[in-house]
């Protein structure tokens, strides 16, 4: 599941929740998801995307699409 939004005068992008059910996990298709909202949040505008979440699976999918972590309101973040 992957619900997002863009909002235009901060050019961001706000990504929550993102998640895999748990029988379909581990096959890329979290990132494959992930990587599409961020292709069409950049395309809107977006230079900085962020996303909450705090579990070990989350900080190794974000990790690896090159978000950062950031602080506690918005604990992952990317800029273009």
């Amino acid at each position: 599941m992957l619900y997002g939004l863009v909002r235009r005068h901060s050019r961001t992008a706000v990504f929550e929740p993102v998640g895999t059910h748990p029988n379909h996990q581990k096959r890329g298709l979290g990132k494959m998801v992930m990587s599409e909202g961020l292709r069409r949040a950049h395309k809107l505008g977006a230079t900085l995307a962020t996303v909450s979440s705090y579990s070990p699976a989350a900080y190794a999918l974000y990790d690896s699409m090159g978000f950062k972590e950031f602080d506690l309101l918005e604990p992952w973040v990317k800029e273009w």
